[in-house]
């Protein structure tokens, strides 16, 4: 059966191994991703404006197409 605290858990534990594990070199995905969900919004009274602001962040160098 699934357990929210279980699942919470095991959430915390995986945080806490992506910002201290030093070889893990791309936080920068993870960045990007929160940075998009907290800006995307389809209903915006400026489409554009929004979009721009769903993709900028520090780690758009890398990310970027090629």
């Amino acid at each position: 059966m699934y357990s929210v605290s279980q699942f919470q858990k095991y959430k915390d534990h995986y945080k806490g191994f992506l910002q201290n594990y030093k070889p893990y070199d791309e936080m920068y995905k993870w960045a990007s991703l929160k940075t998009f969900q907290k800006n995307w919004n389809m209903d915006a009274d400026n489409f554009l404006a929004m979009y721009d602001s769903s993709f900028h962040n520090d780690h758009n160098e890398n990310i970027q197409r090629k």
